[in-house]
Order: structure tokens, then C-alpha cells, then sequence
């Protein structure tokens, strides 16, 4: 009898002692933590929550310890319609950048905003030793932005699609495209000698940014990385590679997603000369969209016969093998390459 007694005690206890620590944790995620608004999300603040860590001095200030030079860009492009009734503006992106004040990784980022490099400085002040922030005074000085006239005649034709803010604006195609050109400029300039680099969208890691949070982190090449391969993330399985580019262009097909792409520096020149090759020979068939498209277009089956590739793919989804802390099949790739630290 006493027995049960105990044991009802203790159960009681450990579901009072649960129910406290969810509370707690729900207060914590009511700052301006991305990592709120449901249970899956709280637990997966925990798995990066340090209360209080210490990092060594020697991961703030050399590059022993790293094998990825993250390279990443901001273009103010002031506030644009994203999708069907969404809004971003510079404002999402300096939340979600802080997420770089957390990465251990070595650091190329540019852009043409001078707050924003004001901010980047603040968020890399503990690894201001291992970062490189440039300022671009012209965009122009990348050929994307070289070419907004063209792009903007192929948006204006009669009856292409418009997707926002894909075919609608083409400073934002340019700046998807203008991540190539970005990269092969950070490994020409060759600041940090990693033996692999990681193009990251400033949103990529939006949901593992909190402020004041202690954790650190570290993007490693993924598991049986292919060294010969631009490794990607997979988003939609179901498309064929037996698919027109105008379908491609025209019905927005997003096949590999772009915001996080990782090579060895010898991989990634080659496909930026080869997607710069790409992306006039599709303003020529007076087709454009973002990079997502372009990427798809080179690597169906026409494009292989167009382009002849001499770099492939490496293909990351989620297919139950790695568990990684998102659902999100956009991200899966990022959370793959994540180390906590």
C-alpha cells in the first residue's frame, strides 16, 4: 500500500517538475528568440542553449579548428513582397544575421549597406579575427547586377508569369545570382585557407538565432562529403529531370534549394564560370527567375546536353537515415553540417 503511495508521489513530482521546466522554457522563448510558438520549436532551442559557455580563446582567434570558410552577402534592397502575401525587409534580415555572432567558422561577408556592416562588426566582435566584412560600394563591380536591363525585359515580356519577387523585381534575381559571383570574388581574394567553403543565406539559420543566448556552433563539410561535387539540398524529389526550361522558368519549379551550397575552392570557381554561362544563355531564351531555377535548368536532362557540366551534384534530404533538429526540408543540409559546441 505504502509502496503505491511512494510511487504516485514521485510521479506526481516528475510530471509537476515537467510541467515547471516547459513553463520556464516558453517564458525564455518569449524574447526575440526565432525558436518560439510551439513545443518542437522550445526543445530545439534546449539543444543549443549554454547558459553560460566559455568558449577557448584559440577557436575566437585562429582557424585551426575549422575546415569551412562561411561566405555570405546583404544587398539592401529595401522592403519587397515575398510570395503570396509575405514581407521582408532589411529589418528580418538584421534578426536573423545574428545568428553569425554564434558561428566559430571564419567569416567572408559582403555587402552595400553601411548599417549593415556596423551590425556584422558587433556580431563577429568575439572572432573579429577570422572575419571579413566588405564593403561594396557599386554592385555593379559583380556582373548580376550588370545585367538588370536584360532581366527586366524578360520580367516585362506579355504574360510571363509573376512570381514574387522572383519575376517581378530584378534586383532580387541579380541577388540570388550575385552569390556565385560573391563566392568566386571571397576564394579569389583567398583570406582564409580552409579546405572547404559554405555559401549561407543570411536567414539560413533563422530559427536557431535567440538573443543573449551563450551557444556556439560550428558548420562542418556533411557527412561523406564528395570532394569533386557541389553538395546541395534536395527540397523537391518528385520532379523530373525530363522537364522543358520554360516549365522550369515559367511554373517557378524549385528543384535543389540555394541557401546553403558547399565545395572545395576548386569546385565552386568552376560553377560559377559554369552558371555565369548558364545565366546569359537563358537571358538569351529570354528566360529568367532565381538561382533555384537556373540550377535546375543546368542539371535536367536538356541542360546537361546544352551545358555539359563538368561539376555534378551532391544530393542532401531528409530520408529518415540522419535526424537533424528541423522538419524543414529547406534547412535540412544546414542542421546536417551543424556541430554544437
Amino acid at each position: 500500500m505504502w509502496k503505491i503511495v511512494r510511487k504516485t508521489r514521485w510521479r506526481l513530482v516528475c510530471v509537476v517538475c515537467c510541467g515547471v521546466c516547459i513553463l520556464l522554457l516558453l517564458l525564455l522563448t518569449r524574447s526575440k528568440c526565432a525558436i518560439r510558438g510551439n513545443l518542437k520549436k522550445v526543445f530545439n532551442k534546449v539543444l543549443y542553449f549554454r547558459s553560460s559557455r566559455k568558449l577557448p580563446e584559440e577557436w575566437m582567434t585562429t582557424t585551426k579548428h575549422d575546415n569551412v570558410t562561411i561566405i555570405s552577402a546583404f544587398w539592401d534592397l529595401g522592403r519587397f513582397r515575398k510570395g503570396a502575401s509575405s514581407e521582408y525587409s532589411p529589418k528580418d534580415y538584421k534578426q536573423w544575421a545574428e545568428v553569425f555572432r554564434n558561428i566559430v567558422n571564419p567569416l567572408i561577408f559582403y555587402t552595400d549597406s553601411k548599417d549593415f556592416k556596423l551590425l556584422m562588426e558587433k556580431y563577429r566582435e568575439k572572432f573579429r579575427n577570422k572575419t571579413k566584412i566588405i564593403l561594396i560600394t557599386d554592385r555593379k563591380k559583380f556582373w548580376p547586377f550588370q545585367i538588370l536591363k536584360e532581366i527586366q525585359t524578360v520580367f516585362q515580356q506579355p504574360n510571363y508569369p509573376k512570381y514574387y519577387p522572383n519575376t517581378v523585381m530584378p534586383e532580387y534575381s541579380a541577388s540570388q545570382h550575385a552569390k556565385y559571383a560573391v563566392l568566386a570574388d571571397a576564394l579569389k581574394q583567398n583570406i582564409f585557407h580552409t579546405e572547404f567553403y559554405a555559401w549561407l543565406d543570411v536567414g539560413y539559420f533563422r530559427d536557431a538565432t535567440c538573443e543573449g543566448e551563450n551557444h556556439y556552433f560550428r558548420i562542418n563539410p556533411p557527412p561523406e562529403v564528395d570532394k569533386t561535387r557541389l553538395s546541395i539540398n534536395l527540397v523537391n524529389q518528385s520532379l523530373t529531370k525530363n522537364v522543358s526550361f520554360d516549365s522550369i522558368f515559367k511554373e517557378n519549379y524549385v528543384w535543389v534549394g540555394g541557401g546553403m551550397l558547399v565545395a572545395t575552392k576548386d569546385v565552386f570557381l568552376k560553377i560559377e564560370r559554369l552558371y555565369h554561362r548558364a545565366v546569359v544563355y537563358f537571358l538569351r531564351r529570354r528566360l529568367m527567375n532565381s538561382d533555384q531555377q537556373v540550377i535546375y535548368g543546368i542539371y535536367c536532362d536538356e541542360g546537361r546536353r546544352v551545358f555539359s557540366p563538368e561539376v555534378n551534384l551532391q544530393l542532401f534530404w531528409s530520408n529518415g537515415s540522419r535526424k537533424v533538429w528541423t522538419s524543414n526540408t529547406w534547412f535540412y543540409l544546414g542542421y546536417l553540417c551543424l556541430e554544437d559546441i
